[in-house]
């Protein structure tokens, strides 16, 4: 049998996150596999650091979450990105991690090409937090 949480408990959930990792997060790029745990050590290299907007997720309704305001970097390093990591504004901890793939992949995050230049323009278009078990 399956847990399963009201649309205003899942909505609490994602308040939380955002309240947990606070303002104006960051989000980090790097290429490689996604560590074994968001706790883990750093693994790839770095190629971009995205500063999100102090209001970074849009108000929870029915367990889901879009993000707010412009989310955009300039790509620091060239190299595929395989996964992100996202952190408080300080950057000492990583609160949530996933893959990333080109457009079509399964990856948590996708972008519409994947082989990154340095000075490039990132955008994230769409983002949205779901909380599970409905």
């Amino acid at each position: 049998m399956t847990i399963q949480f009201n649309a205003s408990a899942r909505n609490a959930i994602l308040q939380a996150i955002e309240t947990e990792i606070k303002g104006s997060a960051v989000v980090r790029f790097y290429t490689g596999a996604q560590p074994v745990s968001a706790g883990a050590a750093n693994s790839g290299t770095l190629l971009a650091t995205m500063q999100l907007p102090a209001d970074y997720l849009g108000t929870p309704t029915a367990g889901t979450s879009d993000k707010s305001g412009t989310w955009s970097t300039t790509v620091s390093a060239a190299g595929v990105p395989g996964h992100f990591r996202m952190y408080n504004s300080a950057e000492t901890i990583s609160y949530v991690q996933g893959a990333i793939t080109s457009t079509g992949g399964s990856g948590d995050l996708k972008f519409d090409a994947v082989d990154w230049v340095s000075g490039q323009t990132v955008t994230i278009n769409t983002w949205t937090f779901i909380a599970g078990n409905a």
